[in-house]
């Protein structure tokens, strides 16, 4: 995918490396990717943002988060498939949420891998 210059420029992105692409998700690396993690830090509050549960309460929904220390920065649509380094593709994830996570993803990408192999 091919960097959009214009909007590249108006993130004032520090590092040679990063960009934004023409799809709107921003490759972020060294420096960037670092202020990144610091801003996923202050929005969670340090907390771990995966959600373990949701119930009904005085007629609304609450979620319930792990709530945990987060010391990871997690992609909910894997790198690997659409590298995307905004804040609406990362949570702030402690060790264990992050383990299953990765383990869930892992899983899904396996079979999406089965379905064209024929």
């Amino acid at each position: 995918m091919k960097a959009d210059r214009q909007r590249t420029e108006a993130r004032k992105l520090v590092e040679k490396g990063s960009y934004v692409c023409k799809d709107g998700r921003e490759v972020l690396k060294g420096l960037d990717w670092k202020r990144r993690v610091k801003e996923l830090a202050m929005r969670s509050k340090g907390r771990c943002e995966n959600i373990l549960g949701a119930g009904m309460e005085d007629g609304v929904i609450r979620l319930y988060p792990c709530g945990k220390e987060a010391v990871h920065p997690h992609h909910v649509v894997l790198r690997s498939i659409a590298r995307d380094d905004r804040m609406e593709n990362l949570l702030a994830v402690c060790f264990d949420c992050h383990r299953k996570l990765d383990a869930q993803q892992r899983k899904q990408k396996g079979k999406y891998l089965k379905v064209g192999a024929v």
